[in-house]
């Protein structure tokens, strides 16, 4: 027997989630390390603008996740079938109902992926423009502001 809150952060950050999809078990995994770096460079453009998500207002975040998605859709069936073990054919035949399901199971299981990336491309593109500024002599100190009589 485990001892009392052992499974804690297997409850809280799911690594698996298993949905009920026309009578068969699908199970979503969380992307292993070099299906990652596949995922990372087919949807380098939903990171981006996941990223760029990140960056809003948390009453404007919701609007726009839904437009990210439907701005890479195609990336995204990829993404979920991936996840799923099972085609892009199969994703795309879903009705609406088991649909949301599968997307809802994939985003709960694959979302810190995906955030982690856009934090990371984020923190990049910050250091990057640092390095930039830094290498054309745009830095400041005291002196530089100070004025001079």
């Amino acid at each position: 027997m485990q001892p009392e809150g052992a499974d804690d952060l297997d409850v809280l950050f799911p690594k698996d989630k298993t949905v009920r999809v026309n009578g068969e078990d699908i199970k979503f995994t969380e992307y292993g390390f070099y299906a990652g770096l596949l995922i990372r460079n087919a949807a380098k453009g939903f990171i981006q603008e996941l990223a760029s998500v990140l960056k809003c207002h948390e009453s404007e975040m919701l609007d726009k996740v839904d437009t990210a998605f439907e701005n890479h859709a195609g990336v995204i069936i990829e993404c979920v079938a991936m996840a799923c073990g099972k085609t892009s054919q199969w994703v795309m035949s879903l009705d609406e109902k088991d649909g949301r399901a599968v997307d809802n199971a994939w985003w709960e299981i694959c979302s810190p992926f995906f955030v982690r990336c856009a934090k990371r491309s984020l923190h990049s593109a910050k250091t990057q423009k640092m390095d930039v500024g830094q290498m054309c002599g745009e830095h400041s100190s005291i002196t530089d502001t100070a004025p001079t009589e």
